[in-house]
Order: C-alpha cells, then sequence, then structure tokens
C-alpha cells in the first residue's frame, strides 16, 4: 500500500510522523511512503528520506493545494492509497487493520473511526461491514484520511479539486463515497492527530470556497433526486463549509469588499440549495445566520455570528409544549419568524446508566436522563418498549431519584437536574407473554417529559465504563407458555430485547461431533439460563413430518448449558434423506426447541439411511430410476 503524506506548510511537519507510518506492522515490501512537497519543506523530508528507507520525496509544486495530493496519487504504486496529514501519528496497527477489512469485505473505501475520551466506550465498538451513506454517520466525515482501493480511483478518474486541498479534499471524499460499491468502517483505532485541526490550516478566499461547494452540490443532485436524501447530504455542506467556514469563519475579519462577494456568493448557493429540509436540521444559529445572508443584512450577519464564535449557551422559552432558543433578534419583528428559533424537534435526552441487570424474569434498570436546558424538577421518564419497526408496545414508568451532582456539573449555573434520576423494572416475562405475536428484536427507547415538551432517544449504556449488560438467553413463562427473552447490547451501547417463540438461533451451537465405532456423540453449548427446575435435554431429528428425540446429558450453568447426546449410526435409524438438528427442552408444562447451529452459522444436518436407487447405483456405477 501506499501512504501519501502532502507537506505543504512546513510548521505542520513532523518527522514523528513518518516515523509512525513505517513502523506499520506490515510484512516488507508491502508499504512505501510518499511525501510529496516543495520550498522549506522539501528539504525537511529529505533528510528524513535519506535515513529512513521505503520514503521517496516527490516535488510538489509551489503554493501546495490539491495539486499536492494529485502528484502523491501519480506517484502512487500500492494497491490502497492512504491520505496522512504530515503532523499525524498512527498506532501501529491502525494499517493493518484498514488492509484487512478491505480485503475481507472487498471496501472500495475503508474509513478509520478513532477510539478517543469522547467515545468512552466500555469496550472497542465493532468493525461494520459495507455501510451505504444512509444508514451510517460516514458522509459527516469528508477528511481524506481514509484507505482507498487505488484501481477504484483510476476507474472513476478520481482526483482532488482544484484550488484550496482542503475543500479539493472533501470534494474528492464525497465522489469516492458516491461512487463506492462497497464502503467499510474499521472502528476503535488509536491515533494522534496533529497539534490543529485540517480545516484551519486553510488561509484562501471564502467565497471562491463557497464556489467550490456550489459545484459539490450540483454533483449530488446530478445523483440523488430533490427530497430526504439528498437534503441530509446538503445539510453537512451548508453547516459546515458554508455558514461554519465560510461566514463566521471570515465574516468579522474581512473588509468590507470582501464580505459583498461574499454575501452576494453565499446568497446565491443558500437560496439555492436551501429547501426546508435543510433549514430545519440546522443548529439555530445556522439557521439564522444562512437566513439574514439570504436577506441581505450584514449588520444581522454580523451580531449572528458574534454570537456564534460567543460558544455562550443561549437561554430557552418554553411556551404551548415548545421550545425556543433566545438568540439575537427573537421576536424583533417579522424578518426572523419564530420557526428559525425553534429547537423542539431537535431536543433529545441526555442520558446514563448505571445499572443494567437482569434479575430473574425482570431487567433492573437505573441511571439518569433530563432534556438540556430544562429544569428537571418536575419531569418524568418512562422506558418505551418498542417493536423493530418502532410501533410501541408498552410503557413502563419509571421512578426519580435524587442527582443533585448533575446540577453541579452540567447545569451552568442555570438548570436544575437534582432529579433526573430514574430507576425502572422491566418484566420481560409479561412482554414475552403479551407481544408473541410481535416476536423478534424489541428496541428499548427512554423518554423525558418536562413542562409539556416530549422527547425520546434509544436507551443504552453506552459512554458508561464498566457497565454491560451481558448477552443472554433467559427462558421466560415457563408455567403459561414458554418464550426465550434475549438481552444484550448493540455495538454502539444500545440495550437490545430480543423475544422468539422458540429458541433464538444462536441459542444452540455445535461444539463437537465424535464418530465412533457405536454411533455419533454430539457436543452442544448456548447461553440458555433460567431453564425450569426437573426440565429435560435432548436432541430432535427432524425430517419432513417426521421427529425423532435422544435422550441427552445436560449440564446447567450460571451463563448457559452443556447437552451431550449419543447416537446410533444415522444410517441404521434414520429413514433416508436429510435430516435437520435440534435440541428440545421439556418439562412438565411446556417445551422450547431450537436449530442446532454450526460455526459457519448454517444448521447442522445429517444423511440417513439411502434409498433402493442409491444403493443400485453404488453398486451398478449409474444411476438408477427410483
Amino acid at each position: 500500500m501506499s501512504v501519501i503524506i502532502a507537506v505543504d506548510d512546513p510548521v505542520d511537519w513532523s518527522p514523528l510522523g513518518i516515523e509512525s507510518v513505517l513502523d506499520q506492522r506490515l510484512h516488507a515490501g508491502e508499504l512505501e511512503v510518499i511525501a510529496v512537497a516543495s520550498g522549506a519543506a522539501a528539504s525537511m523530508v529529505e533528510d528524513v528520506a535519506r535515513s529512513r528507507r521505503g520514503v521517496r520525496v516527490v516535488a510538489g509544486q509551489p503554493g501546495g493545494g490539491a495539486a499536492v495530493a494529485n502528484a502523491g496519487i501519480d506517484h502512487a504504486r500500492g494497491r490502497y492509497l492512504y491520505f496522512m496529514d504530515p503532523g499525524d501519528r498512527l498506532h501501529p496497527d491502525h494499517l493493518p487493520r484498514l488492509v484487512v477489512l478491505a480485503e475481507r469485505t472487498k471496501a472500495d473505501v475503508v474509513v478509520p473511526v478513532s477510539a478517543g475520551e469522547d467515545c468512552g466506550f466500555r469496550r472497542p465498538p465493532s468493525d461494520r461491514e459495507r455501510v451505504g451513506l444512509f444508514d451510517s454517520s460516514v458522509y459527516d466525515d469528508l477528511g481524506s484520511s481514509k484507505l482507498f482501493r487505488r484501481g477504484f480511483l483510476a476507474d472513476w478518474g478520481l482526483r482532488f479539486g482544484s484550488g484550496d486541498r482542503v475543500i479539493g479534499g472533501r470534494a474528492f471524499v464525497a465522489h469516492t463515497l458516491v461512487h463506492a460499491r462497497t464502503v467499510s468502517i474499521a472502528s476503535g483505532l488509536e491515533a494522534v492527530a496533529g497539534a490543529r485541526p485540517r480545516s484551519t490550516r486553510r488561509g484562501g478566499d471564502p467565497a471562491e470556497a463557497v464556489t467550490e461547494v456550489d459545484k459539490l452540490a450540483l454533483f449530488l443532485a446530478q445523483h440523488f433526486e430533490p427530497g430526504e436524501r439528498r437534503d441530509r447530504l446538503i445539510r453537512r455542506h451548508v453547516e459546515v463549509e458554508v455558514v461554519s467556514e465560510a461566514i463566521a469563519g471570515s465574516w468579522l475579519d474581512a473588509d468590507e469588499p470582501l464580505r459583498a462577494r461574499l454575501s452576494e456568493t453565499a446568497g446565491a448557493f443558500l437560496r439555492r440549495w436551501l429547501t426546508p429540509g435543510v433549514m430545519a436540521a440546522l443548529p439555530p444559529t445556522h439557521r439564522l445566520i444562512a437566513h439574514a445572508v439570504m436577506k441581505g443584512d450584514g449588520e444581522a450577519v454580523r451580531e449572528l455570528v458574534r454570537q456564534y464564535r460567543s460558544q455562550a449557551t443561549p437561554e430557552v422559552l418554553v411556551e404551548s409544549g415548545r421550545v425556543f432558543a433566545v438568540l439575537p433578534y427573537f421576536r424583533a419583528g417579522a424578518d426572523f419568524p419564530d420557526e428559525l428559533y425553534d429547537v423542539t424537534a431537535s431536543l433529545s435526552p441526555r442520558h446514563g446508566m448505571s445499572v443494567a441487570q437482569l434479575d430473574g424474569d425482570v431487567l433492573r434498570l437505573a441511571g439518569f436522563a433530563y432534556l438540556p436546558c430544562l429544569d428537571a424538577t418536575d419531569q418524568t421518564v418512562t422506558v418505551l418498549v418498542r417493536s423493530a419497526d418502532g410501533g410501541l408496545l408498552r410503557r413502563i414508568p419509571a421512578e426519580w431519584t435524587s442527582t443533585p451532582d448533575l446540577t453541579v456539573r452540567h447545569g451552568y449555573g442555570r438548570y436544575d437536574y437534582s432529579r433526573a434520576g430514574f430507576a425502572a423494572a422491566i418484566d420481560v416475562a409479561a412482554i414475552a407473554r403479551a407481544h408473541r405475536d410481535d416476536a423478534g428484536p424489541l428496541r428499548l427507547d427512554i423518554e423525558v417529559a418536562v413542562s409539556g415538551v416530549v422527547a425520546s432517544a434509544p436507551l443504552g449504556t453506552r459512554r458508561v465504563r464498566g457497565l454491560c449488560l451481558p448477552r443472554s438467553s433467559r427462558l421466560v413463562g415457563a408455567a403459561d407458555g414458554a418464550a426465550v427473552v434475549r438481552t444484550g447490547e448493540a455495538d454502539d451501547g444500545a440495550l437490545r430485547l430480543d423475544v422468539s417463540r422458540g429458541l433464538a438461533d444462536r441459542v444452540a451451537v455445535l461444539v463437537s461431533r465424535e464418530a465412533t465405532s457405536t454411533g455419533l456423540t454430539l457436543t452442544v453449548r448456548g447461553d440458555l439460563v433460567n431453564l425450569p427446575h426437573g426440565v429435560i435435554g435432548e436432541v430432535a431429528l427432524i425430517g419432513g413430518d417426521t421427529t425423532r428425540h435422544v435422550p441427552a446429558l445436560l449440564e446447567r450453568g450460571d451463563t448457559g448449558y452443556l447437552l451431550t447426546a449419543k447416537l446410533p449410526p444415522p444410517r441404521l435409524f434414520l429413514g433416508r434423506g436429510v435430516w435437520r438438528l435440534g435440541v428440545r427442552f421439556r418439562w412438565a408444562d411446556g417445551e422450547v426447541v431450537s436449530p442446532i447451529r454450526g460455526t459457519d452459522d448454517t444448521v447442522v444436518t445429517m444423511i440417513g439411511r439411502p434409498s433402493i436407487a442409491a444403493l443400485l447405483a453404488r453398486i451398478t456405477g449409474r444411476a438408477v430410476e427410483s
């Protein structure tokens, strides 16, 4: 693979970056480092290249820009390309993990997600394979520090855009994400970024930057029809490149001619692309700045940009179940309607978990939940049980508990979160009895209602160190119609509750199959717990409408079971055809059955007694009609 480091500013250069690349755990000959530099930066890079093998220095065009990165593409020879900032450092396993994921998933692009303090997962999140633009957040980060298959770039002729390397790089990444057949995400990687984020390293003309973003918006419009999907992609460019960087990043420091050009260019862009859907998805300050720019009100833009740069948390007004951010020009006249300040739809409970554990048939949950910028003194908290498609199945009121420390840590001296704690008990057996017809994955949401405002969010233990709900399958309601409830967490920490009328697919996994002169010994393992007293375990052999049961030795534990069965030779006691294997647990009041699966996740089968035609074919060496 080829690592391309574009060095167009000596201030950003650090030899530790190249050293960290050369220390990657890749086989000899699998890695080349291409450093594209010019001027003073070139001499600094050449010093490192002379002392370390595997580094090539390519002369870049004076002034840097996107041409620097393109020169690296032109000289690369690896199967994969990785663009790296000159001040970044990589963990020794960073690139090997990306390559392995790319090979396994045949990905055109692999997006690395670093594990940092902000992630706070109890365990590293799993890689996500073959994600799309609209079922993941890959489009939110258009930084070029990703792995790209070089053949894919060549097939589409993809290169960095002209001019500024940051905007050109984002356009390059946007094109790759739209065209890629497969994109995968490598999670939990360790990396040390440079001292300054890339977006602050560029100067340039903000009006020209908006023009480049307009070209990118046109590209998106060619591939996506008007509507929610296009709005989701365009929103990112309106919020980041146009409002945050071009307008808010330069308005206060720009001279009058530049402000006039920026107002004209950005205003035209916003009038073209700022649909109601995009506007509704923007934070309120961004909405207001965009609105003022389109109106040509330079003084309002100046005041709103000052508010944005201050990063001050605004006060809110709650009125008739709606929440308004009290920002400049609020209710100062018809020029700034209330809709621009309404943040009700964007409110989401902030919550954390301190308890998530199964106690018999009861799932006990405790933690805190509150709506930001709203006092929690009169709030109510409810756990919502939803079907996989979002339908509401059950509401479980939670009791409140005292949380005075939240006011100190998160109240900004303005909000009272001392009653934001909650405790809830979920009777999973009752849910299983009531919703057997809705068997399948269930979702748990946390709902907070305060001052007429109601908002909900997925309930989970993410960002809580040391707290984990073990994945297990629990038999519930054995006395009145058994069901299985599988509990656990998704990779992001969200709680899962899976109700099954039979046993979940992975409840029975074949550990070993040993043939002897007298038959066959099967060993099956599963994570099913809470089996009723007096339960009997058996192996079920299912062939068409016929089922045979073989007694088994059942060993039960706190985290699951082990079942061992001895079968006669299948060709002697099974009829002809293919027989599927399963486990059956039965007791005085009921039973449950599940297929036995192998390590490859397929159902284990056996071949029974051969037919007369098969025996004759084996003897004569030719097929015989049965």
